[in-house]
């Protein structure tokens, strides 16, 4: 992201991204990286003054993406301790 305001949409188990421009004009699409299996959700953040997105896929793990290209950085494994229900 070069300092302009970018949308990403997820697609479920089609395994796209496309980005639109702050006028939602589309601007690229990117194929979803072989490791995240289906779009679940997403979610921009902020770590060491970079812009990466949060990427899930329905399983125990979490994806950090930078959006310029769609290359994964890092991959968190939830644990659960203690089921809630």
């Amino acid at each position: 992201m070069n300092g302009q305001k970018e949308y990403h949409q997820l697609t479920y188990k089609e395994r796209k991204v496309f980005v639109y421009d702050s006028q939602l004009k589309a601007k690229k699409s990117y194929d979803i990286p072989d490791d995240i299996k289906e779009g679940w959700g997403l979610k921009h953040i902020v770590l060491n003054n970079k812009y990466y997105l949060l990427v899930t896929d329905g399983t125990e793990r979490v994806f950090v993406v930078d959006p310029d290209g769609w290359t994964i950085k890092g991959i968190y494994e939830v644990i659960v301790i203690r089921d809630l229900r």
